[in-house]
């Protein structure tokens, strides 16, 4: 997420990675919830009416009437990067020149009007007392007093895609982590992270494995390269296991031990989901994913996109396998046969480890992959969503919680 908003009753709005709309009823509310059918946008903003304008990928201005409405085009010349509304109802627009711009209304006969001396902004916020805020390209927090003073940098040493202001002066903005974090005012220099999932990078499916009774259904790593759980696939929220960074991808061995791949690209190994993270002594490898085979055998994709292959965590060396590439995440299915994905972002499957690669239709979009022990297939699509299907060839079915992912892993 990118775009924030702030709509009347203190519902937070923002606009996705899969460019749809995802709302929150608060600030610390844990689950975003997407709004069906509200792409393509990049921005959004409320008018004083609670009709939502939006900036299309288009970079023109889109209206619905009220959330669960449709978009529709608005007759307009301008090409914005972002908007936002000021106090007296003008709409405030980032142009792709960086600079601000205003206009009276939505009506076709009114025009915009380029604000001097206003860049370079990516993306705008406004006070209820008319105090313009904006991410420089600095992705540093910028403001103004109002709309005709200077851009002065607030020094709070945050790095920013996104924010909005509340009614109540809080400042909210979206990380470089692409997380929420809000301070109190303005002027405060301390950073708050908003608890919630954020993005998660990797997930591992656990369910139903024999010996990994202790482990939770599904396991995931976030942006903040720490673990995160959900006691079920299907339904609640994820949870996060504290000092458990830093790792990128995760896999678990068959009596349950779980084994991480460092930022270092080294294999890392803790025997239960607390335990500290400790260093695979025998690992001499630069791997980007990991899997482990129904046999115990360490199936990895290497920084050359081929496989690679070790007997056991504790072997002394890597073995390539001929004519493996190019994937990017790997899963191995309990049939035997092991899926990837490819740089299409589709999945593909070989029906062994020495087998070709086979396109599975009608697969994508997927980022990464992980499959549970009843063969369901769990993906994180390039919306950041958690989809699973029951069989390789079925339709993908979105599951309804609040990560926005960007990696998975079932038990």
């Amino acid at each position: 997420m990118a775009s924030l908003s702030v709509h009347p009753g203190q519902t937070i709005i923002c606009c996705g990675t899969d460019q749809h709309l995802w709302i929150r009823n608060s600030l610390h509310e844990h689950d975003w919830k997407q709004v069906p059918h509200s792409g393509s946008v990049t921005s959004v903003a409320v008018l004083p009416n609670g009709h939502l304008i939006g900036v299309g990928t288009d970079k023109h201005i889109w209206e619905r009437k009220h959330l669960h409405d449709n978009w529709s085009k608005v007759q307009d010349d301008g090409l914005l990067l972002d908007i936002a509304v000021l106090p007296d109802g003008r709409l405030l627009g980032v142009g792709t020149d960086g600079a601000l711009w205003t206009k009276d209304s939505l009506a076709p006969h009114h025009k915009w009007t380029q604000v001097p001396n206003s860049g370079t902004v990516s993306l705008i916020g406004v006070f209820p007392d008319g105090t313009i805020i904006g991410v420089g390209t600095d992705k540093g927090l910028w403001f103004r007093k109002n709309l005709h003073s200077n851009w002065e940098k607030v020094n709070d040493g945050g790095l920013l895609l996104g924010v909005t202001a509340m009614d109540d002066g809080t400042v909210v903005g979206v990380g470089t982590d692409q997380k929420l974090w809000h301070k109190k005012s303005l002027h405060d220099h301390s950073w708050q992270k908003v608890d919630d999932v954020g993005v998660l990078v990797s997930i591992h499916a656990v369910s139903g494995r024999k010996g990994r009774g202790h482990l939770p259904a599904i396991i995931g790593v976030g942006t903040d390269h720490h673990i995160w759980y959900k006691d079920d696939i299907h339904s609640g929220g994820w949870k996060k296991v504290e000092n458990s960074g830093t790792v990128t991808h995760i896999a678990i061995m068959p009596d349950g031990t779980i084994i991480g791949i460092g930022t270092d690209k080294k294999m890392w190994t803790r025997s239960k989901l607390t335990d500290p993270w400790v260093k695979v002594a025998e690992d001499n490898g630069l791997i980007e994913g990991i899997t482990v085979l129904p046999n115990g055998q360490i199936v990895a994709v290497g920084t050359d996109h081929q496989l690679w292959t070790r007997d056991s965590l504790h072997a002394h060396n890597w073995t390539q396998v001929p004519n493996s590439g190019t994937v990017t995440g790997i899963a191995a299915h309990p049939d035997g046969s092991i899926l990837g994905v490819g740089t299409d972002k589709h999945i593909w499957r070989r029906a062994n480890l020495h087998a070709n690669w086979e396109r599975v239709h009608g697969s994508g979009d997927v980022v990464q992959l992980s499959v549970a022990a009843d063969g369901t297939v769990c993906c994180v699509g390039t919306d950041g969503a958690l989809w699973t299907r029951k069989h390789l060839n079925d339709q993908w079915h979105k599951v309804g919680d609040g990560g926005i992912l960007h990696a998975i892993a079932a038990k």
